[in-house]
Parts: structure tokens; C-alpha cells; sequence
């Protein structure tokens, strides 16, 4: 049944306000999973310079002997830091992958920082304290371990913004494509409503 030249507009207007809308609402869905993604990374990549800035302030305490306060203020402002990084990451981080995915360590980071705080309270740091030394040796093997587990998490999160992008050009391309071949359908419904009585006339 051919549709007449009214009811074809009417139809027409529907369909494309119908296809505007569901495109927009799939688009603001996959544009707030994109910008979700990117805060994540950003977020991790905050860690990421805490940790490093972290395990630098003990570096440089050990350097001047526990002599220069501005190292020890650092260190302190790098602990602080990455606890304010971490928590933030850890509400940022989606609930289905909370669970699965721990972004640091939290009993490796607990040691690790408790070295530095306890660094950071002394007034004289030696080398040749031994006790001093090894603890600082595992210190430096545990803060590896944790950059490298923040190393891995910054690289996920970024594979997670492509992935995000890329779907989203993939769904907004083909609402379109599907919208274009609604418009052509449609239109040539109207142009057979047309035609047809025009024939038999």
C-alpha cells in the first residue's frame, strides 16, 4: 500500500526525530564512557608521578644525610600524594572493575610509605647505617614493583580511552549510515506515492 504524499511526511519527520534521538542518547552514553576513561588515566598518571616523586624525596634524604629539610618536606608531600591519588582513583574506577583490578598493591604501598614517613622523622641519615640500608634496599624493591604495577595500570587505562573512542566513532558512524538509508527508504516511498497516481491518471 503506497503511502500517501502527507502521511509520508508525517512519517518521515517521525523516523528521523526517532533516529536523532536514539543517536544522541547512544552517543552521550559512549561520550561519557570516553571521558570517564580519559579522567582515569589522567588520574593514574597522576600516581604514576607521586610514586616516582616518592621514591626520588628518599633518594635525595639519603644524599644529604637527612640534613635538607625541604627533602623530607617533599617526601612528605609525595606520600600524601599518592594517597590522595589513590583514593581518588579508586572512586573513579568503575565498580565491575574495582573488584577485579587493584590499582596499588595497598600492602606494599603501606611499608613503602611507612619507610619514607619514618625516614623522613630522623635527623641524621647514614650510609653506613646497615639496618638503615636494607631496609632501604627493600624499600626501592618494593617501590619498583609498585611503579610497575601503576606502569601497567596507566597503560590499560589508556587502552581503555582508545577502546572508548574507537566505539564511539563506530556507533555515531553507523546511526548515521543507518539514518541515510531510513531517509532513502522513506524517500522513495514518497516518490512512488507521487508517481503512482500520475501513472494511472
Amino acid at each position: 500500500m503506497n503511502l500517501s504524499i502527507r502521511n509520508g511526511f508525517l512519517v518521515s519527520a517521525s523516523v528521523q526525530v526517532l533516529l536523532l534521538l536514539v543517536m544522541t542518547a547512544i552517543g552521550a552514553v559512549y561520550f561519557q564512557r570516553l571521558v570517564e576513561a580519559a579522567q582515569i588515566q589522567a588520574e593514574a598518571r597522576s600516581l604514576q608521578a607521586a610514586m616516582q616523586q616518592t621514591l626520588r624525596g628518599v633518594g635525595e634524604m639519603l644524599l644529604t644525610e637527612g640534613t635538607s629539610s625541604s627533602s623530607k618536606t617533599l617526601s612528605r608531600e609525595a606520600v600524601a600524594k599518592v594517597e590522595q591519588q589513590l583514593q581518588v582513583l579508586q572512586q573513579s574506577v568503575p565498580a565491575a572493575q574495582a573488584g577485579k583490578t587493584e590499582v596499588l598493591p595497598q600492602a606494599q604501598w603501606n611499608s613503602v610509605r611507612e619507610l619514607v614517613l619514618r625516614m623522613a622523622e630522623r635527623k641524621k641519615l647514614s650510609i653506613d647505617d646497615v639496618d638503615l640500608m636494607v631496609q632501604f634496599g627493600k624499600m626501592l624493591a618494593s617501590g619498583a614493583e609498585l611503579i610497575a604495577v601503576i606502569d601497567k595500570f596507566v597503560a590499560e587505562a589508556a587502552q581503555a580511552e582508545h577502546n572508548a573512542k574507537r566505539t564511539m566513532v563506530l556507533v555515531v558512524s553507523s546511526g548515521l549510515a543507518i539514518w541515510l538509508l531510513a531517509m532513502a527508504a522513506i524517500s522513495r516511498a514518497l516518490y512512488r506515492s507521487v508517481l503512482t497516481p500520475l501513472n494511472e491518471a
